[in-house]
């Protein structure tokens, strides 16, 4: 089940664009009717004319965790199932959309399970246009879990390159690094798009 409200503020300013204030809430239950998870999420958002941005949030969240579940390396126990309520905030920005050079950043801190969480992400976005776009997403999650869970830091970087030979034609990398697993992932995807609304995908 989910629901959300917004109320829209549209300021006499040259600056604003307008404020939004908003409610969402979901909740999902098993097939026996227990609840399984639940969110309630309070949001506020500053839209510029220039089409940058700020916004955050205020999350309440419930997790009821069906089996052990390990977030930290092998040598620390694993989370056991049971009903896990915690609080999180985050805040979040970015630049004017319609130039060269985008940035976005973003933090979030709160509980996480049983543990805290503190992520900050951080993406820059260079636009070559009309032929290409070129962006670096870097995202780190710091985990702490009492003892004897322990604790981790999750670092994730993915690059993604977007070329357009044409209007037609185009090319798109997307590569992925993370620590956890220490593994890199490729998904590279040609497009050719030999008739309106019918394309060709080699991935």
């Amino acid at each position: 089940v989910f629901n959300s409200y917004q109320f829209r503020i549209f300021p006499k300013s040259i600056y604003i664009n307008q404020h939004r204030l908003g409610l969402e809430n979901y909740t999902v239950w098993n097939r026996d009717g227990s609840l399984n998870e639940s969110n309630h999420s309070l949001n506020y958002e500053m839209s510029m004319r220039n089409t940058s941005g700020i916004s955050a949030n205020l999350d309440f969240i419930y997790n009821n965790l069906p089996f052990y579940t390990r977030f930290t390396d092998d040598k620390y126990e694993p989370l056991p199932p049971g009903a896990y309520q915690y609080w999180q905030g985050s805040v979040e920005f970015n630049t004017d959309s319609r130039k060269r050079l985008i940035l976005q950043a973003g933090l979030r801190y709160g509980g996480f399970y049983n543990g805290k969480l503190f992520q900050s992400s951080l993406s820059l976005t260079w636009r070559a246009q009309p032929w290409g776009n070129f962006s670096l997403n870097f995202e780190n999650s710091r985990l702490d879990f009492p003892s004897p869970y322990g604790n981790t830091n999750l670092i994730l970087v993915a690059p993604r390159i977007e070329i357009n030979f044409s209007n037609n034609l185009f090319w798109t990398t997307f590569l992925q690094y993370n620590n956890q697993n220490n593994n890199f992932n490729i998904n590279s995807r040609f497009q050719w798009r030999y008739k309106p609304m019918s394309d060709i995908f080699v991935v």
